[in-house]
């Protein structure tokens, strides 16, 4: 089944209750430059409210700097999965590469679900109950993530 997209979010507050607990939990995230074959491993470090914006800071990546400059649209992608372990994707540009690198915050995050319905990673220690045919005898067995289909 080929890839479908569906909007996570749109607006500032939104992203950062998204963004927030990958920043808290230092996950790494796969960033790539926009149309190169390049691409990095970096971690989110900070939402920056900057004047009346929000600005996403990202951790400075060796040689990421000398790449981008043959791009002059400066647009990455960032790849990671969100709290219950969705894989998401979002798309940015790149404002400036110091210390670290701050880029705009994104206008929308998607979801990556390769199949008909989303699938969800369940909570570690999730169990489930159920009886086999017809007996009565009680199986017990661990949730590892569950459809959203119906």
């Amino acid at each position: 089944m080929a890839e479908q997209y569906s909007e996570a979010n749109t607006g500032d507050q939104a992203f950062i209750k998204t963004l927030q607990p990958l920043i808290d939990s230092r996950i790494a995230c796969k960033m790539g430059i926009a149309r190169a074959k390049q691409s990095f491993i970096t971690l989110l470090l900070e939402i920056r409210s900057v004047g009346n914006a929000y600005n996403l800071l990202i951790d400075r990546v060796r040689g990421f700097e000398e790449a981008l400059a043959k791009f002059p649209d400066r647009g990455v992608s960032l790849k990671f999965r969100d709290k219950v372990g969705v894989p998401c994707w979002f798309y940015t540009r790149v404002i400036t590469c110091r210390q670290e690198i701050l880029a705009e915050l994104p206008e929308v995050i998607y979801r990556i679900q390769r199949r008909q319905y989303f699938r969800i990673e369940a909570f570690l220690g999730t169990e489930i109950t159920f009886l086999v045919g017809s007996s009565t005898d009680r199986k017990k067995g661990t949730v590892k993530n569950y459809s959203a289909g119906v």
